[in-house]
């Protein structure tokens, strides 16, 4: 919550155009806990400007007041969801090119399903170091939706997800390398799931065992 003396403070540096400030009013206008008495259309009117100033973070919370705006059955609301998120993803924002890819995967209001494009938008953020959006790349890759099937590239995926401390990335980094026949890469994500408390990974290592012959991990 902020103080008298800080909203003040801000309205002076907003008043002055510095974007965090900007940013900062419009999201306390639509927080009933910032101490600022809460205020949608102002909340629009700050973020707005933050955008305008180059402030890419101020268009993922202005995109998210019109999309659900855009739920509630508001007319139009879904246009400027989009505008305002791809204006955020165009300026780097992972978090609007992750709502570009759900508007796509789900439709909103006339906004079309399009799973081409919610892949494009999910493999741009995953690019960008976005976990859910690295695991929703490796199912889409995995099942050739909205692209062409990749096992490969799901793989991939799944590794870097993975890699960033995700059980069930662990789990389907081991399934899609087994099912790659690359045991040792199975094993070694089974396992790690298996270390988090992963029953579904556990039961799946009794399948394998070690091949002092070959020096690699083999199906049962």
């Amino acid at each position: 919550m902020y103080t008298r003396e800080q909203i003040q403070e801000l309205h002076i540096r907003a008043n002055h155009l510095e974007p965090l400030a900007l940013e900062a009013l419009g999201i306390a206008y639509q927080d009933p806990n910032s101490g600022i008495k809460n205020d949608l259309n102002r909340a629009i009117f700050y973020l707005r400007a933050a955008v305008f100033e180059g402030n890419a973070n101020a268009a993922f919370p202005l995109a998210r007041i019109f999309c659900n705006n855009a739920l509630k059955g508001k007319q139009g609301a879904e246009l400027y969801c989009m505008a305002y998120a791809r204006k955020g993803a165009d300026m780097g924002n992972v978090d609007c090119m992750y709502m570009l890819a759900l508007i796509f995967i789900d439709g909103i209001a006339t906004i079309q399903k399009n799973s081409v494009l919610a892949f494009e938008w999910f493999h741009e953020a995953a690019c960008h170091g976005h976990l859910e959006s690295m695991k929703q790349t490796t199912y889409m890759y995995y099942e050739g939706k909205g692209t062409d099937r990749n096992v490969e590239g799901a793989c991939y995926w799944a590794e870097q997800a993975a890699s960033l401390g995700d059980v069930l990335a662990m789990l389907w980094a081991g399934i899609i390398n087994d099912s790659l026949r690359k045991y040792d890469q199975a094993v070694y994500w089974f396992q790690k799931a298996a270390e988090c408390g992963n029953e579904e990974a556990r039961g799946k290592l009794g399948r394998y065992k070690y091949s002092n012959l070959k020096d690699k991990w083999v199906k049962r």
